[in-house]
């Protein structure tokens, strides 16, 4: 009877082990950095259609034509339909640069968006400004900060 609780108490503290293996081993799978995003750009007609799609509140299929387009990833089309703007083929998503060099990260944006950046650092809302930089480049928040701490406003 005594090795029959020995042995239940064995097979109980194996079954815990292989438990917080295999938590551990899926958190480490989990933690990898995901593929980069690329931005495809869709034709007009496509672009189109999503518009009326939003415009008409339907989201979901809006997201359908966009993958169809495209033939991105769930995930990531339903990003860029969160980014939509009415009447564009494709918000720009800037590569991204290493943040030790700010010329040549504001030289890759497109100027709209650098002087939305400059007009937000002017009015003192640098969070703000961070936040644009982390969506149209995929930079994580400290690269981003570290941008707009060396971010020149007006240059090329």
């Amino acid at each position: 009877m005594e090795t029959l609780v020995i042995i239940a108490i064995v097979i109980v503290v194996l079954l815990v082990l292989v438990g917080v293996v295999a938590t551990r081993s899926s958190a480490r799978r989990s933690s990898a950095p995901a593929a980069p995003r690329i931005e495809v750009p869709i034709g007009p007609d496509a672009s189109a259609e999503v518009d009326r799609l939003l415009a008409a509140g339907k989201k979901i299929e809006a997201i359908k034509v966009y993958r169809d387009a495209t033939g991105t990833r769930l995930a990531d089309a339903k990003d860029r339909i969160d980014r939509w703007a009415p009447g564009t083929t494709a918000v720009p998503i800037v590569p991204a640069v290493q943040p030790q060099d700010p010329a040549s990260f504001r030289a890759s944006l497109p100027a709209s968006v650098a002087a939305e950046i400059d007009s937000l650092l002017a009015a003192g809302r640098p969070i703000e400004a961070i936040k644009l930089v982390r969506e149209q480049s995929r930079l994580g928040l400290a690269e981003s900060k570290r941008v707009i701490d060396h971010w020149t406003p007006g240059t090329f």
